[in-house]
């Protein structure tokens, strides 16, 4: 994962071999590993939990109970007995299910095939327990979203509507590197210049809505909200189709009142900054293209705010009161190479989701409605029924984003997540004899006193390494000195043709 931590390869623009090749070691091919090493140390752990058998293993990595809306594969019809559940048009099924903090367990599968959603009309208004919503029966815009306590309208005017751009004035910077903010930028269209065919259906957990029709160069989008009937999430997929070169698409939410903070998450945790009234406490960017991992919250001038989630659609930007999510920045070559990741030909899938609160954004409990977007409970094939057991239990301040067996101890690492000084509490359900703080190094910088669970004073967004004494130790893994056993077979004669001599910018194609 290291050798895919190259820029560009995070960004989706890379020449030549890069992604994907028939001779070289490519980055496909790495990712390939670690998807099919990850799925074995899975099903290896589970069945060391929970058996072999017929049944699933469920995981739930997160480190606090949760309940949120959940697509799962599990076997062809089939269901979990005693969830709330409905089928989805991928073959998915849409469940929720209660699960303790970082736990897992045998679920026994019910025979009975999820129950498929029943077509209905497009509601004037969509009602949940959170909002009242309407779409555009005409363009499927999102043309009004009202929290259902206040009744306070959140939209200014049309939302989730696909737009498509291109700068405005023609640049020496390839588009791969370098993209002008929007206000340089030329709308070229949008998925409401003309009218699309709309879809309703209501099931157990949901109210979905499918709208269909073309897009800018003549590709079809299909897009799919989702409101869910006891949740906050609001959740899209937009399907682009082949969108024509040099194209710029993003998703736009325009807001009914001033933003005046802007909350960002990056890796072990976020900027904050001001937006609509300068403030000199908050240091955080809010200007121009910005990337977020995983979330971002707009906070309102009214109370509130606006939070939203991404699964790798990490680009955003802000102008006025609409924010905006890149969805696709469509470069058919890149330094004259064909560049197929990121080429607008063929599908693209790209979800994500928002949730409306009328609470602080602490209160919303954002970040961890952010990681349950992204991490689903981990299911794996076989198994008996066991109780779930929880590993790893956290107070509400906290997230524990790696942990791993090493040495004579288990290592945890986690964050303060709100921006807020305050006490942790970690309690450790696994066998240890005592824990200790350790720096980022793993080097220990004191004793917790007495058992679990610890608590300890944290300072806002503080990054906390913990190591917990096993009773058995594990050797010391072997440094790796050869890249020859990630290698598929037939690919180990072009990496053992490499010239490690050859340093700096790879040949352009052009």
């Amino acid at each position: 994962m290291c050798l895919n931590m190259d820029r560009n390869t995070i960004w989706g623009s890379a020449g030549g071999m890069v992604f994907e090749n028939d001779k070289s070691w490519d980055v496909q091919d790495r990712f390939n590993w670690v998807a099919k090493t990850t799925a074995q140390v899975f099903d290896s752990a589970a069945t060391s939990l929970t058996g072999n058998g017929d049944q699933v293993t469920v995981f739930n990595p997160l480190n606090w109970k949760r309940n949120d809306p959940i697509a799962l594969q599990l076997p062809a019809g089939k269901n979990l007995r005693g969830a709330p559940s409905e089928a989805m048009p991928n073959g998915l099924v849409l469940c929720r299910l209660d699960m303790p903090s970082t736990s897992v367990g045998g679920w026994k599968l019910s025979s009975r095939a999820p129950a498929v959603p029943r077509s209905i009309e497009l509601p004037r208004v969509i009602e949940t327990n959170y909002y009242l919503a309407s779409i555009d029966p005409r363009t499927g815009a999102l043309v009004s979203l009202k929290l259902r306590k206040s009744g306070r309208e959140l939209l200014a005017a049309p939302a989730n509507v696909i737009v498509a751009e291109r700068p405005a004035t023609k640049q020496t910077d390839d588009p791969g590197d370098k993209m002008p903010p929007r206000p340089e930028r030329t709308r070229l269209a949008t998925s409401s210049d003309q009218s699309s065919a709309i879809k309703a259906t209501r099931g157990a957990l949901a109210t979905a809505v499918e709208i269909s029709g073309t897009f800018y160069g003549g590709g079809a989008v299909r897009r799919v909200i989702r409101f869910y009937h006891d949740h906050p999430r609001i959740d899209f997929e937009t399907e682009l189709n082949d969108i024509p070169n040099y194209t710029i698409v993003v998703s736009e939410f325009p807001l009914s009142e001033d933003v005046l903070e802007v909350r960002r998450a990056i890796p072990y945790g976020f900027s904050h900054g001001a937006w609509s009234k300068p403030n000199d406490v908050l240091h955080g960017w809010t200007k121009g293209i910005v990337p977020a991992v995983r979330w971002i919250d707009f906070s309102l001038a009214n109370g509130g705010g606006l939070a939203i989630f991404d699964r790798g659609l990490s680009g955003r930007e802000l102008n006025g009161r609409t924010p905006i999510i890149y969805l696709l920045n469509a470069e058919d070559k890149y330094v004259g190479y064909e560049n197929p990741w990121l080429s607008g030909k063929g599908k693209h899938t790209l979800p994500y989701s928002i949730v409306a609160h009328e609470s602080t954004w602490h209160q919303a409990r954002i970040p961890h409605l952010a990681w349950e977007y992204n991490q689903a409970p981990v299911v794996v094939s076989g198994g008996t029924v066991t109780p779930l057991q929880s590993f790893l239990e956290t107070s509400e301040n906290v997230i524990a984003e790696a942990s791993r067996r090493e040495g004579d101890h288990i290592e945890l690492r986690l964050v303060e997540c709100l921006g807020l000084a305050g006490t942790a509490r970690v309690k450790m359900n696994l066998p240890h004899s005592g824990a200790a703080l350790a720096d980022l190094t793993g080097r220990k910088l004191s004793d917790l006193p007495g058992s679990s669970p610890y608590t300890f004073a944290v300072r806002p967004q503080q990054i906390v390494t913990m190591h917990f004494t096993t009773t058995s130790g594990l050797p010391e893994p072997e440094p790796i000195t050869s890249w020859d056993s990630f290698v598929p077979e037939e690919k180990l004669s072009a990496l053992h043709d490499y010239d490690p001599t050859l340093i700096g910018h790879p040949p352009f194609g052009t």
